[in-house]
């Protein structure tokens, strides 16, 4: 206590054209801060002051760093609005600064991110839509000093309040660091989806070929279940809500017959009274005896089909 006597801070600073907002944030295990400090020109001299600051004590369930560097990010967003709104300056420039690479990213990158995530970046984005948001080194973060704590000869001798040294210089002298994370830094955020796996078993009849009565809406009833069944499967693509393709019917119906051959033909190729084999579309066809005959291909080497079969019924 003694040595706040020795404690001199710097007079007002009143707000002029050339002024603008920097803030600056940082997060530990243990607390996190955000600090708000005033560029302004005066008389030819660059002049740094503290405006505003709040630290937090890190919450008791435990965070990943990442996570709270982003909710530090947040509440620095919130700091510098309240700022704004109480001088009354809703056109001043403004500067957020942050050493945490992959809360940045996730600030400036659009992505499936999680809950926690995603709320906070949203936020985050309302606040500081038209900012800039920079990336500052770790020893060049002046918030490092209030979230990690010092003492009171350290917070003396950093004469914190008048901000980093580097700010009072030109612009192009300050730091420019790229934002350069590890895919799976930012990635462990990603939004956790969980799909049904939804595998058509070749031994099992078609339940479709029993419960109508026209093979056309037979077929298509089957197309749509496909289109489904593959739309379930996009993680990021568009889903397939279009009137059914020509070609994707064609594809039903093969898959149909072959449903079928596999639940009542499975003997078929070792039959002794004909001769099958499988065409390149893995569907059990007969050869005849008109195999030389200039004709169609599926006229010569027809489809085998089971004799007692609804399917069977519905498709002649």
């Amino acid at each position: 206590m003694y040595l706040l006597k020795d404690v001199t801070l710097p007079g007002f600073m009143n707000f002029n054209e050339t002024s603008e907002l920097h803030v600056f944030v940082d997060a530990c295990k243990g607390t996190y801060a955000a600090c708000v400090f005033v560029r302004s020109e005066v008389e030819g001299e660059s002049k740094v002051r503290l405006i505003r600051a709040k630290n937090r004590v890190a919450p008791l369930k435990s965070l990943s760093i990442p996570r709270l560097e982003l909710m530090v990010c947040c509440i620095g967003a919130r700091l510098v609005n309240s700022v704004i709104k109480a001088i009354d300056a809703s056109s001043i420039k403004v500067t957020l600064w942050s050493d945490s690479t992959v809360a940045l990213w996730w600030i400036k990158e659009y992505g499936d991110w999680s809950v926690f995530v995603a709320n906070r970046v949203k936020e985050i984005r309302e606040l500081t839509g038209c900012y800039s948001w920079r990336n500052v080194p770790g020893n060049m973060n002046i918030a490092d000093l209030l979230s990690r704590g010092c003492t009171p000869q350290q917070m003396l001798n950093s004469k914190w309040w008048e901000g980093p040294s580097w700010l009072k210089e030109n612009p192009e002298s300050w730091p420019v660091s790229d934002i350069i994370c590890q895919p799976k830094e930012v990635d462990i955020e990603k939004r956790k989806s969980q799909l049904v796996n939804m595998n058509l078993t070749e031994d099992t009849p078609p339940w479709y070929a029993e419960r109508v009565s026209d093979c056309d809406k037979m077929i298509r009833v089957f197309t749509w279940i496909l289109r489904f069944v593959n739309n379930c499967k996009l993680v990021n693509g568009k889903c397939k809500d279009s009137e059914l393709s020509q070609s994707e019917i064609e594809y039903s119906e093969k898959k149909l017959i072959r449903l079928v051959q596999s639940y009542y033909l499975s003997d078929a190729k070792s039959s002794n009274f004909i001769e099958t084999f499988l065409d390149n579309e893995g569907i059990l066809r007969v050869k005849t005896k008109i195999i030389n005959r200039n004709d169609d291909r599926s006229f010569l080497y027809p489809i085998l089909l089971p004799e007692k079969c609804e399917f069977t019924k519905l498709l002649i």
